[in-house]
C-alpha cells in the first residue's frame, strides 16, 4: 500500500459521514466499484469498499473506534494503492501493522460535526487522492 488518508477526530464528530461523502463523491466522478460496499460492526454506516478512480485502486474503512478492525482492512486491502479510513483520537498510537504497511500515512483531522468541517475535510482528502 502507497499511502494512508487517516482521518482523525473524537467519538461523534462525523469520521464516518466523511467517508461515505468520499465514496459517494468519487462515485459520481466515474469511479469503479472493485469491492462494493460492506457493512462493519454494528452501525449500517459503517463499511469497507475498494473503488478504481483515475488508475488508482482506493480502498475505504469508515470504522475507526477499534485499531483491530482497521489492522483487519489494511490487510484485505494491502494491494490497494490508497487505504481512507477513521481513526477515533482514544487509540494513543497508530498500530505498527499500519507504519510497516504504508509508504506514506496522511493525517487530516476531523475536529467538529458541523456541515463546514464536513466540507472541509472532504475537499482536502479528495487533493490528496
Amino acid at each position: 500500500m502507497k499511502e494512508i488518508i487517516v482521518i482523525y477526530g473524537d467519538n461523534n464528530v462525523g469520521k464516518t459521514t466523511v467517508i461515505n461523502e468520499i465514496y459517494d463523491d468519487l462515485v459520481k466522478k466515474g469511479a469503479s466499484i472493485k469491492n462494493a460496499k460492506t457493512q462493519q460492526g454494528g452501525s449500517r454506516m459503517d463499511f469497507d469498499a475498494e473503488l478504481n478512480y483515475n488508475g488508482k485502486n482506493i480502498a475505504l474503512m469508515s470504522m475507526g473506534d477499534s485499531v483491530g478492525s482497521v489492522t483487519t482492512v489494511i490487510r484485505k486491502y494491502k494491494q490497494s494503492d490508497i487505504l481512507i479510513t477513521a481513526y477515533n483520537t482514544k487509540h494513543a498510537t497508530l498500530s505498527r501493522e499500519w507504519l510497516k504497511n504504508a509508504q506514506k500515512i496522511t493525517i487530516v483531522r476531523k475536529s467538529s460535526a458541523t456541515n463546514s468541517d464536513n466540507s472541509s475535510v472532504l475537499q482536502q482528502v479528495l487533493a490528496l487522492i
